[in-house]
């Protein structure tokens, strides 16, 4: 196999201990003498105060490498910044359900210097307000008015899982702002209907698409209708398969996948990149096995030995 060189979660619980004393003669006790003064505090308001102050604790937490800078948009979304105002690509980065922008922070300290990456906490997750409306394309507003924010040319956006929904929402209502799209095993669209459905890549810019031979959570599979939107059309697209890794392939394999990023982004000298990278074997022949069921995905991955 090839090989390429190289929440915030609060958690609470508490026990409420009720402990009657028998007051009454008949039970042998002696009748109550004084009333005991209220508490100041319930259990619940103190369990809000813990996750209060959880919660503050986490928003005041000081930036760290490799992030450079953070802050908010005017609807309440808050990013945060590494590289170079000036850097010569710039990288929009979309988390996945259950996580935040610090998430990516393995990732980006891979970037090269001559990059700027900028991670954004999808709206309700970390930092950044909840959206007006509960779907898709308020998610995908917000996302169009980061881009509005930072002032960048066409961008490079990166969605992982969920994020790369929206990444197809985002290609779909305005494909030019983006300059590549790299969906790593967004959340499987097939059953989807709308600017995020996958007849929304044809057509767009680029499209990489990377996918965890060791994912659990996404199916291969998934990718079928991704390549079919662009089969024929403009816009080319890519498939491919970090062996090594699970659902979360730029934790999992970042060299590998920032290796793949930067060719395709013509960002290191053109060369073939092989569709499977890392040590593990890659399952050829249960992907043969189910050519009827994604035709297009095992002729992408024909190339993997």
């Amino acid at each position: 196999m090839a090989r390429i060189q190289p929440t915030f979660a609060v958690t609470f619980a508490w026990v409420l201990l009720v402990v009657a004393s028998c007051a009454a003669p008949s039970c042998g006790g002696a009748p109550a003498t004084s009333t005991p003064k209220p508490s100041s505090s319930t259990p619940s308001t103190q369990v809000a105060a813990q996750v209060e102050a959880q919660a503050a604790a986490h928003v005041a937490a000081p930036l760290t490498a490799p992030w450079t800078a953070e802050a908010t948009t005017p609807a309440g979304s808050y990013y945060r910044v590494a590289g170079p105002a000036d850097a010569r690509v710039t990288f929009v980065l979309l988390h996945g359900d259950a996580s935040d922008s610090g998430s990516w922070a393995p990732w980006v300290a891979r970037l090269p210097r001559s990059a700027r990456a900028i991670a954004i906490d999808l709206p309700g997750y970390g930092r950044s307000k909840p959206a007006a409306a509960a779907d898709l394309n308020a998610s995908v507003a917000r996302v169009i008015e980061l881009l509005d924010s930072i002032r960048s040319g066409p961008v490079v956006l990166v969605g992982h899982g969920m994020g790369g929904v929206l990444a197809i929402g985002v290609m779909a209502a305005a494909p030019r702002r983006l300059r590549h799209v790299a969906l790593l095993a967004p959340a499987d669209t097939r059953t989807a209907a709308g600017p995020w459905a996958a007849p929304a890549l044809a057509p767009g810019p680029p499209v990489t698409i990377v996918w965890g031979g060791q994912d659990q959570r996404v199916d291969l599979a998934a990718a079928e209708p991704l390549l079919s939107a662009r089969a024929g059309k403009s816009g080319p697209i890519a498939l491919y398969i970090l062996t090594d890794a699970g659902h979360v392939t730029y934790q999992d394999q970042s060299d590998e996948l920032m290796h793949i990023l930067a060719v395709r982004l013509g960002m290191l000298p053109e060369q073939r990149l092989p569709p499977c990278v890392g040590d593990t074997a890659a399952p050829l022949a249960a992907w043969r096995a189910r050519a009827a069921a994604m035709p297009l995905v095992v002729a992408a991955l024909g190339g993997c030995s």
